[in-house]
């Protein structure tokens, strides 16, 4: 537990629903170190994510550069600060409302070619996701 709010962490675990666990979670102040650490957090996160799938690496491979922004209208700190509308159809270089460190993160990681001891874990990450409406049968494809 990352901010010391001992008493509102416990009523989140008591929770009766995600919904009130959310509501109380929303009371709850960050800590100034997790403030300071955060986007270095989601950068080790993103990186994970990118080294050990294929299909998300691949993805932000082939996106053009500049081009990735989160959609939140609700986070102005990880997000543009816009609804899905106002992102798509937004200029690049217009000003927007939110910081888009999420957007920034994935940006820069995407050129991040992965080592080659997780390419195992890559080679993983299909075998492992959820089958897709148009996939073809997990076992001819292997």
């Amino acid at each position: 537990m990352r901010s010391g709010d001992v008493p509102r962490a416990t009523a989140i675990q008591e929770a009766p629903s995600a919904l009130d666990a959310k509501l109380i979670g929303n009371k709850v102040l960050p800590s100034e170190n997790f403030i300071n650490s955060q986007y270095d957090i989601m950068k080790e996160i993103v990186e994970a994510k990118v080294s050990q799938c294929r299909e998300f690496h691949d993805v932000l491979k082939n996106a053009p550069p500049k081009a990735v922004f989160v959609e939140s209208t609700y986070d102005d700190f990880w997000g543009s600060g816009l609804n899905i509308a106002g992102t798509k159809h937004t200029n690049k270089t217009a000003c927007r409302p939110g910081k888009n460190m999420l957007g920034d993160i994935i940006t820069k990681t995407a050129w991040v070619t992965p080592r080659a001891s997780d390419a195992k874990k890559l080679r993983q990450c299909r075998k492992n996701r959820a089958p897709q409406k148009d996939d073809v049968s997990s076992s001819e494809s292997d």
